[in-house]
């Protein structure tokens, strides 16, 4: 029998913490690279023997990347917003990564970005995910919906992340509904796409796509956007059948290797001091990258000193191998659900 342990602590404050405590893994292992370039040599506009294929829809006048050991723009424009974009042409599953590393950004106007769930084709190509990244004080350090029609665009700002400089590594991935990123290894951001779509919410959700990359400069010189290397790749996958923790270290968001991602509506968890907090003021729940666990099973959390509110385990929850919404049902005897 599969046996999986959580331990949840919460610490003075009055928060209230409901954690999902099931199906954790040991650890999320990443696949070799299924595609990848560090752009050696001299080529414009971008081909690598028909690795690439122009992304139009944020380009009127046509820029394009080309690459000089880096890819960059290859054209400036000042009487128009043009971005240099590509997709990759190789076979890439819906599960997945894009990572850039950031060769030079010029300044808090040049910006470099990874691209996942990117349509290749349709009335909504060049449409996606795009992890938007600049110096300091950059206004658009973002995760970004890309709404595209291969003539046009509209960007909407899902969540904010830091900047970066010359030599970061960003990592954009999409698993299941939750679009995350990386920077240089550690979590900076995560977003939940479930609820996009449905109940009245009328913002897109791209569950399928391929991956690219973007850069945009302004003004020359045009290598003041330029990314060093880029690779694409599944998805992490989950490993390993129990787990358990005592939150020591301090990480805002929860990650712990790629185990935890907040359920839709909800922050999530952070933590510091041997404990996990909550980042709503009300009600968190966080679940883990599903393995598919006996119906026999356990979820046990301690829970710290709180002056209010209290916290819990939850069992028994809906999911797949990649996070879903939650469907939970009431506990029976042998279960211990938080409330």
């Amino acid at each position: 029998m599969n046996l999986v342990e959580r331990a949840l602590r919460q610490r003075r404050g009055g928060r209230f913490c409901l954690a999902l405590a099931t199906f954790i893994p040991l650890m999320a292992l990443a696949a070799d690279p299924i595609a990848s370039s560090s752009f050696v040599g001299q080529e414009n506009p971008l081909n690598e023997n028909g690795a690439w294929q122009p992304i139009t829809s944020m380009s009127p006048d046509g820029v394009r990347f080309q690459k000089n050991n880096g890819a960059f723009p290859n054209l400036y424009n000042s009487a128009n917003n043009n971005h240099a974009g590509a997709r990759t042409t190789a076979a890439v599953p819906n599960d997945h990564y894009s990572e850039i590393v950031v060769g030079h950004i010029g300044s808090n106007l040049d910006y470099v970005g990874a691209f996942a769930r990117l349509q290749p084709s349709g009335s909504s190509v060049d449409s996606g995910y795009l992890y938007w990244a600049s110096l300091a004080n950059g206004a658009n350090n973002y995760l970004y919906r890309i709404v595209a029609t291969g003539s046009s665009y509209s960007a909407a700002k899902l969540v904010p992340h830091s900047p970066v400089v010359d030599g970061d590594r960003i990592r954009l991935i999409a698993r299941g509904p939750v679009i995350y990123g990386l920077h240089n290894g550690v979590r900076e951001f995560i977003y939940n796409s479930g609820p996009d779509g449905i109940n009245g919410n009328a913002a897109p959700r791209y569950d399928t796509g391929t991956t690219g990359m973007l850069a945009f400069v302004q003004p020359p010189p045009l290598t003041d956007a330029t990314i060093t290397s880029w690779a694409t790749g599944p998805a992490p996958t989950s490993s390993g059948t129990w787990a358990s923790t005592n939150f020591s270290g301090v990480e805002d968001p929860l990650d712990e290797g790629d185990r935890w991602y907040p359920m839709p509506g909800y922050q999530g968890f952070k933590k510091a001091g041997g404990f996990a907090v909550g980042k709503d003021a009300q009600h968190n729940l966080s679940g883990v990258w599903s393995i598919a666990p006996p119906q026999k099973q356990y979820s046990e959390v301690t829970l710290g000193t709180a002056a209010t509110g209290g916290g819990g385990p939850v069992v028994r929850m809906t999911g797949t191998s990649s996070p879903s919404r939650p469907s939970l049902r009431p506990p029976s005897s042998r279960e211990t659900s938080g409330g």
